[in-house]
């Protein structure tokens, strides 16, 4: 997923929600966004130069609950 994606699809969603991450598709937990950083900031990671696309990670904060199977069935 590019940002340009990820912007496309926040486009509709209220923009005072809570943005959380849902991991391990297997046993899903709900999990809250600590930050984000790039490859750029990390220095140790391609950052756009020689053909190569800058990455932007999301960070995982602390574990919320768990999490529900559907949300991969519903991402897209």
């Amino acid at each position: 997923m590019t940002v340009r994606e990820l912007l496309d699809r926040l486009h509709d969603c209220n923009p005072d929600s809570e943005v959380c991450l849902m991991t391990q598709q297997a046993w899903p937990f709900r999990n809250s966004l600590f930050g984000l950083t790039t490859s750029a900031e990390l220095q140790h990671e391609p950052t756009g130069q020689g053909g190569q696309r800058e990455v932007v990670y999301l960070v995982e904060g602390e574990q919320l609950g768990y999490g529900d199977h559907r949300a991969w069935e519903l991402a897209c």
